[in-house]
């Protein structure tokens, strides 16, 4: 199981790794002027408490942020993984989203649908990706903010986000 893990991992790393490459290549030959990218792998948050369904709002916990300054007409592409796992004896919905923010804390501006699975303790080690692109409407000056939460109706508790084996990456094509 962790070799299979192992290789799901390096195999995510060099997906990334293409992805920034044919957006360098993009930039250089395509239409727009520029790419940047900035990256975040330093998790600002370690455990996500489980809410009841209708409470799960107030436990929103920001796992990555970037600052990011993005002028209309920017292109945007974020890429981004965490792994949770859980040792709750029940059943435990997880889920994320993008979004963009005044603050790192400031998360009412979606840039993504929300996502999210059921995890249960003999999955153990979960690993969530996401990623999303828009074409920027108005100038922003912000943060681009990776967003998890949970929810239970068995029982309340936290789930725990593992150290080191995520990521959050933005790609700005202007």
């Amino acid at each position: 199981m962790k070799t299979i893990k192992t290789i799901l991992r390096y195999l995510f790393i060099a997906i990334s790794f293409l992805w920034i490459a044919f957006i360098i290549a993009y930039s250089i030959v395509g239409s727009c002027d520029t790419a940047t990218i900035i990256s975040d792998n330093t998790e600002n948050t370690y455990s996500i408490p489980v809410q009841s369904p209708r409470a799960h709002i107030s436990g929103f916990k920001n796992v990555y942020s970037v600052p990011v300054s993005f002028k209309k007409g920017d292109i945007v592409m974020v890429n981004g993984q965490v792994e949770v796992t859980t040792e709750l004896p029940f059943v435990v919905m997880y889920g994320s989203f993008l979004a963009l923010g005044e603050t790192p804390y400031d998360f009412t501006n979606t840039f993504s649908k929300a996502q999210g699975t059921n995890i249960t303790r003999t999955q153990h080690h979960y690993s969530e990706k996401i990623s999303a692109s828009k074409m920027i409407e108005q100038d922003f000056d912000g943060y681009m903010i990776f967003v998890v939460y949970s929810a239970s109706t068995k029982g309340k508790g936290t789930i725990k986000v593992e150290k080191g084996y995520g990521n959050m990456s933005v790609v700005i094509m202007r």
